[in-house]
């Protein structure tokens, strides 16, 4: 796997542009990877206008984005006003107000596209605004903070992790940016699939130097290459144990040079190195050797071992001319370095598309083909094999258990066709092939659905009261392999995602979202003091009687747990499987309606019931996950006992105690069934309750506590502002809802 040539040539020219940077000299940016409809826009401008802009590196510089943008002509910014009016406000809200992101998801994978949430379970993420300091000539520095909390990152095993994805601190002097980071990348001309580093892995946490800017250099020597850039970083890959003796916690290097030497063509040289890790070799020098190509791939049975594993290759993009409309054609080629004696990639897989836009720039449609086999060009002569697999790294070629190329995964070959229309923010794509492996996740030894495969998925972006709300819908299909935990035969996703400015007003209607008038209403502050009065009331001394009819209540669940177990491993299929995933599915079901209610659908009263029901389900999942982390208690499916109990660490975020599922559907159910003497809404609760039973993920004692939760925050918070209550219910009094299989204590706090 030798590239010294290679690498060589990339650092001869990097250090010679870092002497070359006179009039490209840029402070210090935060990282900027926009959305599908951004890239959309941007593209536009590119193919219509020769806008400077590389478009098959992300993320790039934030400001350099901005700059280049603001040197399109009066006459060209007034033909694509709506281009780069959104372009324009999505950098003024990355930058300047920051994102608040939630999305509920069902546990279901599917194909990971370019911009796509690759967590195959519900999620949020936070990124605050930029802080930017010191002297665009000098030292400079930008940092931002970022956080996410996902549910069921891996198919196999199941696990909820944290992760400060979205952070970043970057120091800059002299053309170039020094960072730390949390971020994903994705390297490739591609809308569906990027073969070297994609969406559909979680952040890479690491550090890196990138340039500041994407200008030309002033340099002749480098002039050539037009607005270019270079992204080198270092990280440690996040990745579970999924085989024997794993190597895991290995280092992961990645270089990408992009230049765009003529107006219509846009080139690509990437590279990604897996070294160290546990049980193999580290430090600096096994580092340095593995960064030259040295000491890898050697066909020998003494006591060598690879430095590395390695994967490398090209990409290139190439308008067609204007008199053919505005279309293009792509291609990327990755694969091993040489083991020979020429130091180049070989052993390629391949991406092929066309894209074509019209309509003055609203619609998109694209072709793309990706075969993830080695020896995928149309002339090898050679026999295929899957790629993305070595005896090196045994795990593949991951991150988090997950792709970190296409999601497709290891020895698949699908054409993907897309439909945008980017004005009323809808994309639609149909998938057709076959997979090798498994699709978003790689678990050796398993055999997850794959084989021949066909499947579609759409979304719409609705821009309502400051509120962008995606409802999702995706379905996969395979011919061969195993169900095998969240990774089934048949996939169906439904998801869905608000996304909010975190330091902005979101209420504009007459009557407001979630029934609030003010216009400056902060949702931080409406948020921070509701989780003030809700602990307030529940830790209050009235409360004492509740918590011990909670306690009474799953201590009296509890003694059932054996005979519950036992009853859903003898009902694993046929309508009590059915029954099962309707329950599991309640909690999405009730957030889409309490959000489409809090848009104003109903009436006022009902629009700020919503919103006591949406601020409770967060609280109570954000409770309920610390519970998790101090109890750690074993789910049944793992068939280890209702008292095998291992907390506080990360496996313990997703562990059984109590059922966040149950406590989000009691919460969300609670500020109507009292406000409008509706009991029966409880009922909601319970089939949750019964889905996580019947499905195995939850004894009946963690529904019951979850129920609680649930039910006391909602009822703590709607005391807390006034609402009314149900006919006959007392503040401070316990109540009771006995359902099959269930067993609920909650209490109405004063």
């Amino acid at each position: 796997m030798h590239m010294k040539k290679y690498l060589t040539f990339i650092l001869a020219f990097s250090t010679g542009a870092a002497l070359a940077q006179s009039a490209a000299v840029s402070g210090a940016s935060a990282p900027y990877t926009p959305t599908w409809v951004a890239r959309h826009y941007l593209q536009w401008l590119v193919d219509q206008h020769d806008l400077p802009v590389l478009t098959t590196q992300w993320p790039l510089p934030a400001s350099a984005v901005a700059q280049t943008l603001s040197t399109l002509s009066s006459a060209s910014a007034a033909a694509d006003s709506t281009a780069r009016m959104v372009v324009q406000n999505e950098l003024s809200l990355v930058q300047d107000k920051g994102i608040l992101k939630l999305q509920s998801r069902n546990h279901a994978e599917a194909l990971v596209g370019f911009s796509d949430n690759y967590a195959n379970g519900s999620s949020v993420s936070l990124k605050t605004a930029v802080w930017r300091a010191g002297s665009v000539d000098g030292v400079s520095f930008a940092g931002r903070l970022g956080v996410r909390a996902e549910s069921n990152a891996s198919a196999i095993p199941e696990q909820s992790n944290f992760s400060p994805e979205g952070s970043a601190a970057v120091l800059g002097f002299g053309g170039w940016n020094a960072q730390v980071f949390a971020h994903q990348f994705w390297w490739g001309p591609g809308w569906q699939s990027s073969l070297v580093n994609s969406n559909n892995s979680p952040a890479w946490q690491g550090v890196g130097l990138q340039r500041g800017t994407i200008k030309q250099s002033d340099s002749p020597w480098l002039a050539w290459m037009g607005p270019w850039n270079l992204d080198v970083f270092v990280a440690k890959a996040q990745d579970p144990v999924v085989v024997a003796n794993q190597h895991q916690g290995f280092l992961f290097s990645g270089a990408r040079l992009t230049i765009k030497p003529q107006p219509w063509l846009e080139m690509g040289f990437s590279r990604g190195m897996q070294s160290g890790g546990a049980g193999r070799p580290g430090g600096v020098s096994t580092f340095v050797k593995a960064f030259f190509g040295q000491q890898v791939n050697k066909d020998t049975f003494d006591n060598f071992q690879d430095s590395s594993g390695q994967i490398a290759g090209y990409d290139m993009r190439v308008r067609c001319p204007l008199s053919w409309g505005s279309c293009a054609a792509y291609t990327q080629w990755m694969g091993e370095d040489a083991a020979g004696n020429i130091p180049l990639p070989y052993k390629f897989m391949s991406l092929w598309g066309f894209e074509n836009t019209y309509a003055d720039g609203r619609y998109r449609v694209f072709a793309e083909y990706a075969n993830t086999n080695a020896y995928s060009l149309p002339w090898d002569t050679k026999p295929t094999f899957p790629g993305y697999v070595n005896g090196v790294y045994q795990q593949g070629y991951t991150n988090g258990g997950r792709w970190a190329g296409a999601s497709q995964g290891s020895g698949a070959a699908v054409t993907a066709f897309g439909w945008m229309d980017a004005a009323n923010m809808q994309m639609a794509k149909l998938y057709v092939g076959r997979i090798g492996s498994s699709v978003g996740v790689y678990t050796p030894g398993v055999e997850l659905p794959h084989g021949r495969m066909w499947g579609l998925s759409a979304e719409q972006t609705l821009d309502w009261h400051g509120i962008r709300w995606t409802p999702e819908l995706a379905y996969m299909r395979f011919e061969n392999g195993q169900s095998q935990g969240n990774s089934k035969n048949k996939e169906l996703r439904i998801g869905l995602t608000a996304s909010m400015p975190l330091f902005d007003s979101v209420r504009t209607a007459s009557s407001g979202l979630f029934g609030v008038k003010d216009s400056h209403y902060s949702l931080w502050s409406d948020f921070s003091n509701s989780a003030g009065q809700v602990t307030d009331r529940v830790f209050s001394s009235s409360a004492s009687s509740g918590w011990a009819w909670a306690l009474g209540g799953v201590l009296a669940a509890h003694a059932l747990d054996g005979q519950m177990n036992t009853w859903a491993v003898n009902h694993p299929n046929g309508v009590y499987k059915t029954m099962g995933k309707v329950g599991s599915n309640t909690p999405i079901l009730l957030a889409g309606a309490v959000g489409l209610v809090g848009l104003g659908l109903a009436d006022e009263e009902s629009a700020r019931l919503s919103g006591i029901a949406a601020t409770s389900s967060v609280l109570a999942l954000l409770a309920n996950t610390s519970l998790k982390y101090a109890v750690g208690r074993a789910r049944p499916e793992l068939n280890l006992g209702d008292a095998s109990f291992n907390h506080f660490n990360q496996q313990a975020l997703n562990s059984s105690f109590a059922s966040s599922h149950t406590a989000i559907a009691f919460a969300l159910i609670t500020p109507f069934a009292k406000a409008y003497d509706m009991p029966w809404l409880y009922g909601l609760g319970a089939m949750t309750a019964m889905g996580r039973v019947q499905e195995r993920k939850h004894w009946l004692s963690d529904t019951v506590a979850g129920g609680a939760m649930g039910y006391a925050i909602s009822s703590a918070l709607m005391n807390a502002r006034g609402t009314a209550r149900t006919a006959g219910s007392a503040l401070g009094e316990p109540e009771v809802f006995v359902a099959p299989n269930q067993i609920k204590v909650a209490w109405a706090i004063n």
